[in-house]
Formats: structure tokens, sequence, C-alpha cells
């Protein structure tokens, strides 16, 4: 076997996950990671590697951490059990993403989340097609101080938005946050 060929043959088998309709929770991730990152690429936001502390940052410094759920699921429980929720655990720090440095930091690591929500739940849903997916944009200082939020709770707190949506959500996040990190302090006399 040639090593080309064998290359094809191993990229089609790591890419098989990627052209099913509907994904398992590993892949979906990280698909719904890539839609993001493309959306927002021209924004100045870039993605950072597989398992950083968060998903992308911007060239601000502001950092973005993306949560999905699906409603349609792989295998034999085709459809979710319960309510979607979504892990906003805070964490005891991080890894720095450059030099694998520890950092103590606890708390939750990114300034803005968004939750991408995949609301058809049988056979027709596509997780590939990014039109599909609802997007919650939130800046995590709106979060709640809990470990997980549900899809309810989401919606009180943000509103929907499409793909074509996003990046418009997402930059009004960040700018306000940035007007709000280069503000003045208050006085307190």
């Amino acid at each position: 076997m040639r090593p080309i060929s064998l290359l094809f043959q191993i990229q089609s088998l790591l890419t098989r996950p990627y052209q099913e309709a509907i994904m398992s929770n590993v892949y979906r991730s990280a698909y719904v990671e890539a839609i993001i990152s493309v959306a927002l690429a021209e924004g100045g936001w870039r993605r950072m590697r597989h398992w950083s502390p968060w998903d992308l940052e911007h060239t601000s410094g502001c950092r973005l951490e993306v949560k999905q759920a699906a409603a349609a699921q792989i295998g034999s429980h085709r459809r979710r059990k319960g309510p979607a929720t979504f892990d906003i655990k805070p964490r005891t720090g991080y890894s720095d993403p450059k030099t694998g440095e520890w950092h103590d930091r606890p708390g939750r690591q990114a300034h803005i989340y968004v939750f991408a929500w995949h609301p058809t739940p049988d056979d027709t849903a596509d997780h590939r097609d990014p039109s599909e997916w609802e997007f919650y944009v939130v800046a995590e200082r709106d979060l709640p101080d809990q470990k997980s939020i549900g899809l309810n709770p989401l919606r009180r707190i943000a509103e929907a938005c499409s793909i074509h949506e996003l990046t418009t959500a997402v930059d009004g996040t960040r700018e306000l946050l940035e007007t709000a990190w280069l503000s003045p302090p208050r006085s307190t006399g």
C-alpha cells in the first residue's frame, strides 16, 4: 500500500463521523465550534487548540466558550431524554494555551459564552447545517452562579439568533464588555 493511499484512507475514516446528519456529542462539539469559528473569523476571532481552556479568542484578548446540545441524539436513544442542559461550572484555574503554565484562577475562563441548540428531535435533523441551529450569546457576568443551565433559564437571559445574526450578537456583547473594561472605575465617594 502506498503512503498517500494509506493517508487518504485514514483521513476518510477520521472524517466519516462529520458526514453523518446526526452526530454523537463527541463529534458534534468540535463541529459546532468549527461552525462558530468560521462565522466569526472575519471579525478577528480565531479558534484555539483542542482542549484549550476557551474555544475562541478575539484579537482584543476577549475569550469565548462554546457549549452545545441537540434534541436528536445518535444511537438507541434517538431523542434527548430530558431538557437540554449546558455545563457552566466554574473551574479551579487554567493552563495557559501558549505556555502550558498553570494559573490558579478559580472561575469561568471565558468572557462570552455561545450556547448552540439544535431543536429538531427526529431523523430530519441535520447537525451539519448551520441554519438549523439556534445560538444564545451571553456575557459570563450574566450567567447564574451554578454548575449548569437549562435551555429555558437560558432563554430568559438571552434571545436566540441564527448563524447569520451570530457575528452581530457576539460583537455587540464583546463591545459592551470591552467598554466596561476601559471605563474608569466608579467613584466610591
